[in-house]
């Protein structure tokens, strides 16, 4: 499977279009993930202190880091994840999925800035890379030149921001009936893949008046 390229610097060109969709699956997805992770940080953290001669402060200390740790991972991807939704950005050169370090994105701006927030990263593949893009029920997939293919989710949205004239209308306000955010979805992804096709076309054209 093609891996997204990673760069930290957003220097895609213009935003076309921005959404942000929730994922609920891949937030209890990641649970398992940060038990363990808080489990070895606890083991490690009660191995140094019986090391330098600190029984006593082993047990309490690992428990500590294992809630710290713990607590810290679940409320950084209920934020990235539940909270904010996961950023897609369609530009003029790439389509890009902005990575926040921090689930909270104010704390990346107030210990970065906001052009290039706290160890932001940002991943993305060029117009030019992508040999079609096609349309799932949930969202695109992105067929890359060398015939693999990547899937972007666009279901369960929670925000659009349509930054240049795309000639659509936005989608009316998502409502709050099951069948009203299936509909604003929907919408919501026909616009996502027209922008796509449109700014995948036009970067290749632009290429080609180049030579």
């Amino acid at each position: 499977m093609k891996m997204w390229n990673k760069t930290t610097k957003a220097d895609f060109g213009k935003v076309i279009l921005t959404w942000r969709h929730r994922d609920a699956g891949r937030f209890f997805g990641k649970i398992f993930s940060w038990l363990l992770g808080a489990f070895v940080f606890g083991i490690l953290t009660s191995i140094f202190f019986a090391a330098i001669q600190l029984p006593d402060i082993a047990l309490p200390a690992a428990r500590i880091v294992f809630f710290i740790v713990f607590i810290f991972g679940l409320v950084n991807d209920l934020f990235r994840a539940i909270v904010n939704g996961y950023e897609y950005r369609i530009t003029q050169k790439a389509i890009v999925y902005s990575h926040p370090f921090y689930g909270w994105e104010r704390l990346g701006v107030l210990l970065g800035s906001a052009e290039k927030p706290f160890r932001q990263i940002y991943r993305y593949f060029f117009w030019q890379e992508l040999k079609e893009i096609r349309e799932l029920d949930h969202g695109i997939l992105l067929v890359h030149r060398n015939e693999n293919e990547i899937e972007v989710p666009v279901q369960n949205v929670i925000k659009l921001v349509m930054n240049l004239n795309l000639n659509k209308p936005e989608p009316k306000a998502k409502g709050s009936t099951k069948s009203e955010k299936t509909a604003y979805d929907k919408a919501v992804l026909r616009i996502v893949l027209q922008a796509a096709r449109d700014a995948r076309r036009d970067a290749i054209n632009s290429k080609a008046d180049q030579r």
